[in-house]
């Protein structure tokens, strides 16, 4: 498989988990509860298949890419977004429903990610 199958495929997670977050956030933010979101298993088995689909495809792309563990420390810092993504929906219904925080620390932490990955920062 070529690089650019898996970093089809690597986006395809990502959008997955992003979706799922983005929909668990909507509830949140309009008072929902984790007892009262009809569709949570729904968008909980996407979020888990997004993440497992990114992850796999991830170490394709380090390993057809060339990178290593050794040379390039913007893996390590992927790797802890990646854990973070993982538990967001618990960070969403740890908070207030009304707390908009949690939603633009997400993007800031994503908009950090997108730069350290692009310019291979670390």
């Amino acid at each position: 498989m070529s690089y650019t199958f898996y970093k089809l495929i690597h986006f395809s997670g990502l959008f997955m988990i992003l979706l799922c977050l983005g929909a668990i956030a909507s509830h949140r933010l309009q008072g929902g509860t984790k007892e009262n979101f009809k569709n949570r298993k729904f968008f909980m088995m996407i979020h888990g298949m997004g993440l497992l689909i990114s992850f796999i495809a991830g170490f394709g792309l380090i390993a057809k890419g060339g990178f290593s563990f050794a040379n390039d420390g913007w893996i390590y810092i992927k790797l802890i977004v990646w854990l973070i993504l993982g538990a967001y929906p618990v960070i969403f219904y740890k908070q207030k429903a009304d707390n908009k925080m949690p939603l633009f620390a997400l993007m800031a932490l994503l908009l950090f990610t997108l730069i350290v990955v692009e310019y291979k920062f670390i």
